[in-house]
């Protein structure tokens, strides 16, 4: 078996271990009405009938991916039969809920969860390698074990992951990518293969790549100048010019192309953000919601203290650069939440970078940056 692959199935398998319980309290306790979940209604509709694209309203009728897989546990039968919280809560609104499809989007989304995981978890295990030699056991390596557990402890996760949304292939995605993009050689096209499927899933990870692509070719335009960085140069200008596609895909998409109900369109509609954003950041009510919930971004703050004592003993460069890359992507996401009207769960969009969070972190404590290689000979995967 290729080591990557080894990793990935070892991080898969440590994350179903470790996360589990949590799996199981949230199916246990959890009702959508009492956690701020409204959004299960449209999911619940979407579960029942995927691919209908005028069955709900945008942005949710875009998000396909968690809802085909949760459509598919649905139809193959399987539930755990068990005495749930749901059960008491099943009419909202005048209009009743199915356990069953609760149980489904949960499920689906814990599969999108330990996902994410195992590349998360190869992520680290492969970065940290040579510089952590000793920190494994019986081929586990420690550093990634421990990226899966602060993945498991992340604040958003309980809230928003181990939930009937769509945040677990969401996350599922984003990890995939760094992965891939972090890869030597060929590997690291196997990139751009996330883009397509964000469209219908989340279209806030576009951008994140398009950030990560684009700030490396200006930041390393130095490094990337020799014929050597040639195919690095390259991947990186594919995948730049993809993720921009994409993004102009989803807004056609959404806005002529498919029979998405005609709502909410002032979120692709660039024009409009300017004025809607300062609106909402002069609202006193907002900025108390939005400051409200970064707390629970526990992860988001422990990395922004590592990363400052990394900064104060010194990082030149790229290293330098991606720290501020990752900054800036918070700053958008939560520029994003706070537009969409969604800064009372502004953690649930900035959760998306908790991959990258993780993955910096574990640069940071192993004592280097973002190493990315400009060799195109090797394939670390």
């Amino acid at each position: 078996m290729h080591e990557g692959e080894r990793r990935v199935l070892t991080g898969l398998g440590l994350t179903v271990i470790l996360g589990y319980p949590l799996f199981f309290y949230a199916h246990k306790f959890q009702v959508p009405w009492l956690g701020g979940g409204n959004d299960f209604r449209s999911y619940h509709v979407m579960a029942l009938d995927p691919l209908d694209f005028g069955a709900v309203r945008a942005p949710f009728a875009m998000r396909q991916l968690t809802a085909a897989i949760a459509h598919v546990i649905l139809k193959s039968g399987f539930v755990f039969s068990n005495d749930i919280a749901f059960d008491h809560f099943t009419v909202f609104e005048g209009v009743s809920y199915r356990a069953d499809v609760f149980f489904s989007l949960l499920l689906a989304n814990f599969l999108g969860l330990v996902a994410a995981g195992g590349f998360v978890y190869a992520t680290v295990a492969r970065d940290c390698a040579g510089r952590t030699d000793g920190w494994a056991l019986d081929g586990v390596s420690l550093p990634g074990a421990s990226a899966v557990g602060l993945l498991l402890l992340s604040g958003p996760l309980m809230f928003h992951v181990i939930a009937p949304l769509t945040e677990g292939w969401s996350w599922f995605l984003v990890a995939a990518g760094v992965y891939f993009y972090r890869a030597d050689g060929r590997s690291a096209y196997a990139a751009l293969l996330v883009l397509p499927v964000a469209v219908f899933q989340r279209e806030l990870v576009l951008p994140i790549f398009a950030t990560l692509a684009g700030a490396e070719l200006l930041s390393r335009r130095r490094d990337l100048a020799p014929p050597l960085a040639l195919p690095r140069r390259r991947f990186l200008t594919a995948l730049l010019a993809a993720s921009v596609a994409a993004m102009a895909a989803y807004f056609v998409l959404r806005g002529s192309v498919l029979p998405v109900l005609r709502t909410d369109l002032q979120q692709i509609s660039p024009t409009r953000w300017p004025g809607i954003l300062t609106t909402r950041i002069a609202n006193p009510a907002v900025m108390a919601k939005f400051a409200r919930v970064l707390v629970k971004m526990n992860l988001m703050l422990l990395w922004g203290g590592v990363a400052l004592l990394s900064l104060r003993r010194g990082l030149a460069g790229w290293d330098r650069h991606f720290l501020g890359v990752i900054v800036a992507l918070a700053v958008m996401i939560a520029l994003v939440s706070i537009m969409v009207g969604a800064d009372a769960a502004a953690d649930r969009y900035l959760g998306l970078l908790t991959p990258l969070f993780i993955v910096s972190l574990f640069d940071l404590l192993a004592g280097k940056g973002q190493s990315v290689s400009i060799r195109s000979e090797t394939n670390p995967m």
